[in-house]
């Protein structure tokens, strides 16, 4: 699948999937082209959003070298993060926030109480430059609620769901050069 130019970003965007014959596993391969006339400086990221409605946890893998960066709240009081088993976990719901991870080591993961669920792996560059405070991976959470939200946007959550978010380094592309990601997916019954 390939995007249409961005004329803000100056970015076109290319998502390449590689599916096996049977199996609960695929590979993705994300292409950022510069297909402007400047020099444009840009994170590869993919974004998948999960249902929480069920309830369930994320966990970002990790050696827990830092804390997890809060990027921005606007509901709830951020207290369901906690650190287990080599991983920064939240309990889904209850509120309205983002975080970065910057010590995210290439899997972050939603399980739901069921034990169905998915997981992302990808490539850490451990020297380079991450946008969000160095963030290589962040998590949206969000929880429906009665009245939109004027501190941002007047944002108005209706469902209950987590965005997992994965990034690369930021890149510096001259006009015509591209960067790629690859990423990989596991699916849980």
């Amino acid at each position: 699948m390939t995007s249409p130019p961005d004329q803000r970003s100056g970015l076109q965007v290319e998502r390449r999937f590689l599916l096996p014959f049977a199996g609960f596993a695929f590979t993705q391969v994300n292409t950022f082209r510069n297909v402007s006339n400047r020099v444009v400086k840009w994170s590869i990221w993919e974004v998948c959003q999960v249902d929480t409605a069920s309830g369930g946890e994320i966990a970002v893998a990790g050696p827990r070298q830092a804390e997890p960066v809060e990027i921005l709240r606007a509901f709830g009081d951020g207290s369901n993060i906690s650190w287990s088993n080599n991983a920064h976990r939240l309990s889904v719901g209850g509120t309205v926030a983002k975080w970065g991870f910057p010590d995210a080591s290439g899997e972050i993961a939603y399980r739901s109480p069921d034990g169905a669920g998915l997981a992302l792996s990808f490539e850490v560059h451990p020297d380079g430059c991450y946008p969000d405070v160095g963030s290589r991976a962040e998590v949206w959470m969000q929880t429906p609620l009665a009245a939109p939200l004027a501190e941002v946007g007047n944002l108005h959550p209706k469902a209950d769901y987590a965005e997992l978010e994965v990034l690369s380094p930021l890149h510096q592309l001259a006009p015509g050069q591209s960067v790629s990601q690859t990423l990989n997916w596991r699916v849980y019954a």
